[in-house]
């Protein structure tokens, strides 16, 4: 008798194991899916901005961005400003518009205001932005020393990135209608 009660009593170490390997690789499983879709930056650069001003005193910009989501949901950037300060403070404020022909200075006004950038994950995008600031607001920019763009990102949270500093708008190049971002 004693020798069936031994026999039938099995070692379950390995499915114990088998079933401990199971949840913790569930558990690291949901971990990493956490920390890829949630976790991963935006990352913005300045490729290149260009600016001229008209002889009859007119501003002009072309303001070239990439933006790389490294997160694994969609982002999105909305309520873009370029803005113009001086060392009290904005003087200019720019709602820029989408470019997306090269610009100059008869279509530019043919050109979409920005409401919103859309973003996917783990996807390049490369946008241009364009304005002409107009004679009136020109003369307040002759005094200005800092450029940035301003945005509101997902949790509607303001980000500000620095575009240019200590520079004087009256030492930009001069440009004709016909050639307003021409190289």
């Amino acid at each position: 008798m004693s020798y069936e009660i031994a026999s039938q009593t099995r070692d379950y170490t390995p499915q114990i194991i088998g079933l401990i390997g199971t949840i913790l690789g569930t558990i690291l499983g949901w971990f990493l899916y956490y920390i890829t879709n949630t976790i991963g930056k935006l990352e913005i650069s300045i490729d290149a901005y260009s600016d001229r001003k008209s002889r009859n005193d007119e501003y002009a910009y072309n303001l070239n961005l990439f933006f790389y989501n490294h997160s694994g949901k969609p982002n999105y950037i909305k309520d873009i400003k370029i803005d113009f300060y001086n060392n009290k403070g904005l003087i200019v404020e720019s709602l820029p518009l989408e470019n997306t022909e090269e610009a100059s200075f008869r279509s530019i006004y043919n050109n979409k205001k920005v409401k919103v950038i859309s973003l996917p994950s783990f996807h390049p995008v490369n946008i241009t932005l364009c304005d002409v600031i107009d004679q009136e607001n020109f003369r307040k920019l002759s005094n200005a020393t800092k450029i940035v763009m301003s945005y509101k990102n997902r949790k509607n949270k303001k980000e500000i990135i620095t575009i240019k500093e200590n520079f004087l708008i009256n030492h930009v190049a001069l440009y004709t209608e016909g050639e307003m971002f021409s190289k």
